[in-house]
């Protein structure tokens, strides 16, 4: 597409040329009519719009980023290095900042998508936030509970459920991340 106006129906917003400081190229933005959440201000949607993205970009690296680094270095190294009755405990106690830190990032990410008016992407987001919060504040708890007590069918259970929902959250935030970057 040419980055003149070529519809009417599009408001085009000057851009300062980057090394004359002159007016040159201009970004498209749809008018009010054509989206009735558009605020009319271009700069005002332009403005909401990087913010957005900064927000899902950066929120979607640290939840990526900090999933994979648990999973894939943290995790497996408590457990090479340290006893099974020091790793343990070591392992369950870093858990309320792991999922502090999943549900911190998916609120980011989901604040940010909101700011583009990308409801599909912060519901998604939200699912991981909300999954994050049961896990912390539910599951954790009675693992712990059902370790405690020797129970250890269900303590397997709630691990391999534990284990396929951050695998399915992690694959989210890649497409996502994928999706937002590209």
């Amino acid at each position: 597409m040419s980055c003149t106006a070529t519809k009417q129906s599009q408001a085009a917003l000057p851009l300062p040329h980057p090394r004359h400081g002159e007016r040159s190229e201009a970004i498209h933005l749809p008018n009010a009519k054509d989206d009735e959440k558009a605020s009319g201000n271009p700069r005002l949607d332009i403005t909401l719009n990087l913010a957005g993205r900064i927000c899902a970009l950066l929120g979607l690296a640290l939840l990526l980023g900090g999933m994979v680094f648990f999973g894939a270095v943290v995790a497996p190294l408590v457990f090479l290095k340290l006893p099974i009755a020091i790793g343990g405990p070591f392992i369950r106690a870093i858990f309320p900042w792991y999922f502090a830190f999943v549900a911190a990032g998916a609120a980011l990410a989901a604040a940010g998508f909101l700011l583009r008016r990308q409801k599909i992407p912060a519901f998604i987001l939200a699912a991981v936030l909300l999954e994050a919060l049961w896990a912390w504040l539910w599951l954790m708890p009675h693992m712990d509970a059902w370790r405690a007590a020797g129970d250890t069918t269900a303590f397997s259970r709630g691990h391999a459920l534990s284990t396929w929902l951050n695998a399915a959250e992690i694959l989210a935030a890649l497409a996502l991340l994928l999706r937002t970057a590209i």
